[in-house]
């Protein structure tokens, strides 16, 4: 018998889905670790039975000291700020390349900058949304007069929809080009102090200044892509419309996509960026349904545990590649629209969405959802059949904190 393989999760803040792959990790018989702090989800998940502490004091050496204890074949970031930092250590730590080149490839730098990953992106002839890099008042000025207004501002360095604006008027553009250039040492500090948001710490003691772009507004909706990719090539996606987000931040019901345009980006990014691991792609859909590429997440994404048939599990796809060959799992849902747990929930406790599309409740694992403030209604002789509630028998009383 094959020993199961051994993955080591890696997350700086308390996002519920590296809980959720965890489990997908658990149903496919890998043995999972995790690095993280205390408020984590993954410490009242059942499907992580050991935890290493993460120190945003001293987070290159919490990370080491996490690997070296766990020997994990593959060391999975789920946030951006966990891969920039095995970017370092992978960069400091030579005897450990081949093991995080697995996750955290050579093309680390350009993934992390949106102005050169666009740029990069564009010449292996994917969409890309009209971007200017901002430099300088100058260069915001010619944004202006290129793309007009509304205009969209970025800051690298910045996840879950910090650091970006979509301003009405050039006041409002100004404003951002001078908040987000402003440096982010200081407002870390101030965060992580004021609201217990400790990774910010880390964040702090590795801030550079942080590398504006401005994007040109498009009229549509968000759409993403979550992907496995091995060695340059893509082993399993899925696509998704955003039907419903919280403003610029995460996605939280999404519809299955099968635009072949976003399947053929995937496959030409993995390859020049010779991409392995976890990735997710955003894009705008404009008005004529084009989908024009926004940005790379560097890391796993909140799709990223879902099972949707054959060549669409990522997770089992990364274990085979790994030298684990595990067949894909059967598909969660035949439903179109996903509305992910907790993130709807949390939105809109009434949204319909919780029960006109597939609810994403992990239902293997309810210390998790109990943990994230699932509570299952109540259900009578009287009351319909709600599908997806079932398994938890706690009466209703809303979202948890």
């Amino acid at each position: 018998m094959s020993m199961p393989a051994k993955i080591l999760l890696v997350a700086s803040t308390d996002w519920p889905f590296p809980a959720r792959l965890a489990g997908a990790f658990t149903t496919l018989d890998a043995r999972v670790e995790a690095v993280c702090l205390g408020k984590n989800p993954m410490h009242r998940s059942a499907c992580v039975p050991r935890l290493h502490r993460f120190s945003p004091l001293q987070p290159l050496t919490s990370l080491a000291r996490a690997i070296a204890a766990a020997a994990p074949e593959l060391v999975i970031p789920c946030d951006d700020l966990m891969a920039a930092l095995l970017w370092r250590l992978r960069q400091a730590r030579p005897e450990w390349r081949p093991l995080l080149s697995r996750t955290v490839g050579d093309a680390f730098p350009l993934l992390s900058s949106r102005n050169d990953f666009l740029r990069e992106a564009a010449m292996a002839g994917v969409a890309i949304a009209d971007t200017i890099a901002l430099e300088s008042v100058d260069d915001l000025t010619r944004a202006l007069a290129v793309f007009g207004l509304p205009l969209v501002v970025k800051a690298d360095g910045c996840w879950g929809g910090d650091g970006v604006a979509i301003a009405r008027d050039q006041a409002a553009a100004h404003a951002a080009f001078q908040r987000f250039s402003g440096g982010t040492r200081l407002k870390d500090i101030a965060r992580a102090l004021k609201a217990s948001q400790w990774h910010l710490l880390a964040r702090a003691r590795f801030a550079l200044a942080p590398r504006l772009g401005a994007q040109r507004f498009i009229a549509g909706r968000p759409a993403t892509s979550s992907i496995t990719c091995w060695r340059g090539k893509v082993l399993a996606a899925n696509h998704f419309d955003v039907l419903v987000a919280n403003g610029t931040g995460p996605a939280t019901v999404l519809e299955i996509s099968h635009d072949p345009a976003m399947a053929q980006a995937a496959r030409r990014i993995a390859a020049r960026f010779e991409l392995s691991g976890l990735y997710g792609l955003d894009y705008m859909r404009g008005e004529d349904g084009t989908a024009l590429l926004l940005e790379i997440n560097p890391r796993a994404t909140p799709t990223a545990h879902l099972a949707l048939g054959p060549d669409h599990d990522l997770a089992a796809a990364l274990l085979t590649a790994a030298g684990h060959p595990i067949p894909d799992r059967p598909a969660v849902t035949r439903q179109g629209r996903i509305a992910l747990f907790p993130q709807e929930w949390r939105r809109d406790p009434a949204s319909p969405h919780l029960t006109a599309a597939f609810h994403d409740l992990p239902q293997a694992d309810s210390a998790l959802a109990a943990a994230l403030g699932w509570r299952t209604p109540a259900l009578t002789s009287f009351s319909p059949a709600i599908p997806g509630l079932s398994g938890f028998p706690d009466a209703a009383k809303g979202p948890g904190r």
